[in-house]
């Protein structure tokens, strides 16, 4: 079976800029506060439903509890991945926890007091989002495909 090509992956794919809207502006507010988020990612999510895209919510990976610049909080995180998750619930979207994924083993892949990863965390990362996209293509065949990713 041969790879998908850009026209069949391209229009199988959706993402969210979360660790962006939570992030803690100067005057103290979330960038994008959290019922501003919701109403803006069930259009997002209405509108690329309407495509016949296979959509795809990859949750926000962990921001730490440390000194950042711009800020975020931790528990920030996890409430918009909250209010993502019940969207994505909700309307049959397809969702790859990357959250979930990294955060048992932050202190090996994310680079410390960063919302950023060190190569071996990419990698992780990496091979969980082309596992997911395979999936949502029903590629019977993943293994021969990417050999690499899934060794």
């Amino acid at each position: 079976m041969a790879p998908p090509g850009p026209a069949k992956l391209a229009p199988s794919l959706g993402a969210t800029n979360s660790l962006h809207d939570l992030k803690i502006m100067d005057d103290g507010q979330r960038q994008v506060p959290l019922p501003d988020y919701e109403r803006n990612l069930r259009m997002i999510v209405q509108r690329c439903a309407k495509t016949g895209a296979r959509l795809i919510w990859a949750a926000t990976t962990p921001a730490p509890d440390a000194k950042v610049n711009p800020p975020r909080h931790s528990a920030d995180v996890a409430a918009y991945n909250a209010v993502a998750k019940r969207i994505m619930n909700d309307a049959g979207v397809a969702i790859d926890d990357l959250y979930a994924l990294v955060n048992p083993r932050l202190e090996e892949l994310q680079l410390p007091a960063n919302v950023h990863y060190t190569p071996a965390g990419y990698d992780v990362l990496g091979r969980q989002v082309a596992e997911s996209i395979l999936r949502a293509l029903d590629v019977a065949q993943a293994d021969s495909l990417m050999p690499h990713a899934f060794s």
